[in-house]
């Protein structure tokens, strides 16, 4: 199974009402709050009929599965989102990364694996949701959410057959600004906002799979002393418990972070990136 269908709405269902507390748990770490999920029989999506709210700005996840793809929306007009969701420095850009992937993970059956996942403020929800393009016959499950005694609802709509398009593109300048008549260099090329608008050979090497590894804690030690280990050694290390983990690309290290919980899983949250060494070629004349 590598697809979102609309034949799913059982297992998805079923995953709503198994994983409504851990995923109370992920809104209420990621709000700084407390909230409360619980989810309601899935229904037909109607797209003349959109739930309350979704006709406005709000926070959304979209995780896709093979070539379809599901949406989250939580709309600001319920009155459940902190101010700084519009606009987050990069320590809540991390928080929203993690919460997307913790939804991602616990709104679908286990049976299906998340290729992607993404969550960000949209300005308008229903226009990003047209953009992401329902089936025809596309569900819907509505998802009470409660803090104190504020209510509102989260929307899990799909399949979206257009993920990739829910999100709206750059804004561009309503008209052009003159440049000073001093300056007449042409104007640089942009760079590229699409990997696919690179090179195909550079698209082509980003697709190359690596190994992924999170490193705990690592030691030499004596080929010796490991042969003696016996159940129930104790290895001590010097790094403390509470230090950053490292994370490395094929033995390449290219970040460090702290553990979180996925849903059952383990996960990391990027605290920080690892440039890589800078190397020097000697020139001889």
């Amino acid at each position: 199974m590598s697809d979102l269908t609309p034949e799913l709405a059982p297992e998805i269902f079923a995953a709503c009402q198994a994983n409504a507390e851990k995923a109370s748990e992920a809104i209420s770490r990621a709000f700084d709050g407390e909230f409360v999920l619980k989810a309601a029989e899935p229904v037909d999506h109607d797209p003349e009929a959109l739930p309350s709210g979704i006709d406005g700005p709000g926070l959304a996840v979209v995780f896709t599965c093979g070539e379809s793809g599901a949406a989250v929306l939580l709309p600001a007009a319920e009155g459940l989102l902190p101010d700084w969701l519009s606009a987050p420095d990069p320590a809540g850009a991390s928080k929203l990364q993690a919460l997307g992937e913790e939804l991602g993970a616990l709104l679908r059956p286990d049976s299906l694996a998340a290729d992607g996942t993404r969550c960000e403020w949209v300005e308008d929800l229903a226009a990003a949701l047209t953009r992401g393009a329902p089936v025809r016959g596309s569900k819907l499950v509505s998802i009470e959410v409660a803090s104190g005694e504020t209510l509102g609802q989260l929307s899990l709509v799909w399949p979206l057959q257009k993920p990739a398009d829910f999100w709206p593109t750059s804004d561009k300048p309503a008209a052009d600004e003159a440049a000073p008549a001093s300056d007449a260099r042409p104007a640089a090329r942009p760079h590229p906002r699409d990997y696919r608008e690179l090179p195909p050979y550079s698209v082509s090497m980003l697709q190359i799979k690596v190994p992924l590894t999170v490193t705990l804690a690592s030691k030499r030690q004596s080929i010796d002393d490991i042969l003696s280990l016996t159940p129930g050694a104790i290895i001590s290390f010097d790094k403390p418990c509470d230090g950053l983990l490292e994370l490395t690309a094929d033995d390449q290290p290219v970040a460090v972070g702290s553990a979180v919980k996925v849903g059952e899983r383990f996960g990391l949250r990027v605290s920080d990136i690892v440039m890589p060494d800078e190397r020097y070629l000697k020139v001889t004349g």
